[in-house]
């Protein structure tokens, strides 16, 4: 892809991302204007996405036959693409949760003793980390991580084993996440 091109596509991108997350949250309070750029902006994305896997990935392994690379290709990018989805639907269930969220106690008084403030603050932390939907972000990227490493076409590159050992950090956690969210729900 030309540098003025990815220049150019980049903040749109974000845009994209951004507006997808504040439609999944809050999607009355965004005027007609902002929807209408808001989903152009997402099929500007998803068309420079397909285009790029088109023209880098796809026609230069049909051009030359090679046909175990593109269905790896082809894999890997499905499942990225997934995982992405996978990622953004948790971020909105946790940005959902957030909001939802009792607001936080009062912050301890700057003279309480330091075994308060540190309570105070696994307290909440531990609030935060049982909020629904960042399992699934993390389950997302960790799956993106590993996609990215594992499904690399090229047999002369050798996956980079920090971000495979990531790839399952991230997976691994994010399903304690989640199974620790289920199980504290139903406790309850």
């Amino acid at each position: 892809m030309p540098a003025w091109l990815e220049a150019l596509l980049t903040p749109i991108t974000v845009f994209a991302a951004l507006y997808l997350l504040a439609w999944g949250t809050q999607r009355s309070l965004l005027s007609r204007p902002v929807r209408v750029i808001g989903w152009a902006s997402v099929v500007v994305t998803g068309l420079a996405m397909v285009g790029s896997f088109w023209c880098e990935s796809v026609w230069p392994y049909l051009q030359t036959g090679r046909w175990p690379s593109l269905a790896r290709v082809s894999a890997q990018f499905a499942s990225m693409v997934l995982s992405a989805g996978l990622m953004l639907a948790g971020a909105v269930r946790f940005l959902r949760a957030w909001r939802a969220l009792v607001p936080t106690p009062p912050t301890p008084a700057a003279h309480a003793t330091r075994t308060v403030r540190l309570r105070w603050a696994a307290a909440l932390v531990m609030r935060l980390l049982r909020l629904p939907g960042l399992g699934w972000m993390a389950v997302g990227l960790g799956l993106i991580l590993l996609a990215g490493q594992l499904g690399e076409p090229d047999p002369t590159l050798r996956p980079d084993a920090r971000l495979l050992a990531l790839g399952i950090v991230l997976l691994g956690g994010g399903l304690l996440q989640i199974r620790w969210c289920r199980t504290a729900k139903e406790g309850a």
